[in-house]
């Protein structure tokens, strides 16, 4: 994982615990796009977080959204979808995470298009402060690749146990 100081803490955090459970080529501020042998050429869009899964060669994105108080909007779901959407990317490959919840209508637009929504609960970072975070070791990451693989090939990727799935 690139260490993107431009990044904001909750999604460096996030990256961190894809990076622990084995997940390859967690990138923070990852940029998509289409080409531009493709009719034009467009400035590429940010999405917070990219990782690859292991089974196939493709990306997943993550939008993360840290809270204080309110939870997520319709608006800013309608918008991660429309990003996804002009970089020619289904919205099944793409997650949105948050801190503190989601109102009801984000959850109805995610069934509607295939979106995953979920929690991951972050309390350290009141401060600014970064999760800490213990890569596997080498002898383990086979075991952690391995175990990937067999759950791509299910059709069930598993997230970290602190991904708390809303929808």
């Amino acid at each position: 994982m690139r260490d993107d100081r431009r990044s904001h803490p909750y999604a460096r955090s996030v990256a961190s615990l894809l990076e622990r459970d084995g997940f390859l080529g967690v990138e923070l501020e990852y940029e998509a796009g289409k080409r531009p042998g493709f009719g034009y050429s467009r400035s590429p869009i940010p999405f917070d977080i990219s990782y690859r899964l292991i089974a196939t060669p493709r990306r997943e994105y993550i939008e993360c959204k840290y809270r204080e108080r309110n939870l997520v909007t319709p608006e800013e779901v309608a918008k991660f979808i429309a990003d996804l959407r002009l970089c020619s990317i289904p919205p099944e490959r793409g997650l949105v995470v948050t801190n503190r919840g989601y109102l009801r209508r984000p959850k109805e637009y995610a069934r509607l298009d295939g979106l995953r929504l979920y929690v991951v609960p972050c309390p350290s970072l009141a401060g600014g402060a970064v999760l800490p975070h213990h890569l596997a070791a080498l002898y383990q990451r086979p075991l952690v690749m391995a175990r990937h693989l067999l759950e791509q090939l299910n059709r069930q990727p598993r997230l970290p146990r602190e991904f708390i799935r809303i929808a």
